[in-house]
C-alpha cells in the first residue's frame, strides 16, 4: 500500500505492509462476503458431504447472527433459513468455553437434517451444515467429528481476524487525525527508513522544503544539516528509552532564500513489540497566517468581530499602533476594544492574552475549517 497524495521523490518511502488477508472491510460485491473463510468452508462441504455449509458469528450484545461464509446455496436463501432457525442457535454467553452441537429438522421440503456446533464463550462461532437426505450413524459420527476439528480453527481465526480488523480501524483513524495536523509528523525505523510520514510531513518532502527524500529515509536538502540530522538519529535510535521519550534533539534545517528555518525535532518513541526502537519525527514550518483557527477562538470567548480581528493581530506578533493602522482605527479607540478583550478572556496584559489564544490553538490550523460552536 503506497502512501497516497505524494509526488516521486517522496513516494519512494512508501513500504507496502504485510497483509495475511483480507481485512473483512473488503467484502465481495456479489455475496457482501470475503473468501478468508474458504478453507474452511469447503474443508466442511467436501468432508462431510453436506449439500451446502454456513459458518455464522454472533458477538455478545448482537441481536443477529453474521453470516462469514456460505457454499452451495444461494445468498438469499440463505439468509431466509437463518430467519427461520434463528431461535434454535445458541446465543453468547459468558460461560466457560464449551461446544454445542444438535441436529435440527428445519422443516424446508428440500432440507432434511441441519447439524450446527457452536462454540462460545463471547462470540458465538456457529457451522452449520445442510443434507438433502438425513445421514445415517456412521456419517453423523463423521460429520460430529470433522466440526468438533474444525470449529477450535475457525473460531480462533475469527477472533484474530476481527482482532486484526479493529487494529486496521484504529490505525487508519489515527493516520486520518495526524493528516489533520499542520506539523509533519514520520516515525523513523531503526533502519532509519520512513515508515510512516503524516500528510504535512509528506509535503514538506515533497517540495524539498528543509527535507527531501532519499530512497525510503528522509534527509536535510543541503549535505551539512543532512549530517547533523542522522547523527541526531543516530543518536536517538541508540539511546532509547523503553519507557518512552525522555529528550529530544531540535534541529533549524535552512529553506528556501528568504523563508524562515524548518524546526526539526527527533525523539525516542520507545520500543516496540519486537523489542526495536524508533524515532519520531517532527517538522514545523514557522510561518503561516493563524487567523483562521484563532477566530474560533475569539467567538468562543464571546468576542465581536472587530474584537476578534484584534485580539488576532496582537496574537500574530502585531503592536497595537500596528494594528490600528490596519483597522484604519484611532489607537485610544483599539486600547478601548482592548480592554473589552480582556475583560471577555480574564486576562489583563497583552502577553498573557497572547498565551492564552496560543495555548487553545488547535494543531490543525490552516487545513481544516474551525467552526466554533457557541
Amino acid at each position: 500500500m503506497q502512501v497516497p497524495n505524494i509526488s516521486a521523490p517522496a513516494r519512494r518511502m512508501a513500504i507496502p505492509p504485510a497483509r495475511p488477508f483480507r481485512l473483512p472491510e473488503a467484502p465481495s460485491a456479489e455475496t457482501g462476503m470475503d473468501d478468508d473463510f474458504d478453507w474452511a468452508i469447503q474443508a466442511l462441504r467436501s468432508g462431510s458431504g453436506a449439500g451446502f455449509a454456513l459458518i455464522l458469528a454472533r458477538g455478545a450484545g448482537h441481536d443477529t447472527h453474521r453470516l462469514l461464509a456460505l457454499d452451495g446455496l444461494p445468498v438469499a436463501r440463505a439468509a431466509a433459513l437463518l430467519d427461520d432457525i434463528a431461535d434454535r442457535l445458541p446465543t453468547p454467553s459468558a460461560r466457560p468455553q464449551s461446544v454445542e452441537e444438535s441436529w435440527l429438522d428445519p422443516g424446508v421440503p428440500d432440507i432434511a437434517r441441519l447439524f450446527h456446533i457452536t462454540q462460545q464463550p463471547d462470540c458465538a462461532i456457529s457451522l452449520v451444515l445442510g443434507f438433502p437426505v438425513p445421514p445415517k450413524g456412521s456419517a453423523m459420527r463423521r460429520t460430529l467429528a470433522l466440526g468438533k476439528l474444525l470449529l477450535p480453527c475457525v473460531a480462533r481465526f475469527a477472533a484474530m481476524r476481527d482482532a486484526l480488523a479493529r487494529e486496521h480501524r484504529l490505525a487508519h483513524g489515527l493516520r486520518n487525525a495526524l493528516d489533520h495536523v499542520n506539523a509533519g509528523i514520520g516515525i523513523i525505523s531503526p533502519s532509519k527508513h520512513v515508515a510512516f510520514a503524516n500528510l504535512a510531513l509528506r509535503e514538506i518532502i515533497d517540495e524539498h522544503d528543509g527535507l527531501r527524500a532519499s530512497g525510503e529515509s528522509v534527509t536535510a536538502t543541503s549535505l551539512r544539516d543532512a549530517v547533523r540530522l542522522q547523527v541526531s538519529l543516530d543518536h536517538i535510535l541508540a539511546t532509547h528509552d523503553a519507557d518512552g521519550a525522555d529528550h529530544a534533539l531540535m534541529l533549524a534545517l535552512p529553506r528556501q532564500p528568504g523563508r524562515p528555518p524548518l524546526m526539526a525535532a527527533v525523539l525516542p518513541s520507545g520500543m516496540d513489540g519486537d523489542g526495536e526502537a524508533s524515532a519520531i519525527l517532527f517538522a514545523i514550518r514557522p510561518e503561516g497566517d493563524l487567523s483562521g483557527a484563532l477566530a474560533p477562538i475569539c467567538r468562543l470567548n464571546g468576542l465581536s468581530p472587530v474584537e476578534t480581528r484584534l485580539a488576532c493581530c496582537l496574537t500574530m506578533g502585531k503592536t497595537l499602533a500596528e494594528t490600528a493602522r490596519m483597522m484604519r482605527i484611532k489607537q485610544q479607540t483599539a486600547r478601548a476594544y482592548l480592554r473589552q478583550i480582556f475583560q471577555k478572556t480574564g486576562t489583563n496584559r497583552q502577553a498573557d492574552l497572547v498565551r492564552m489564544m496560543m495555548s487553545n490553538l488547535l494543531p490543525f490550523f490552516g487545513r481544516t475549517k474551525v467552526e466554533a460552536i457557541v
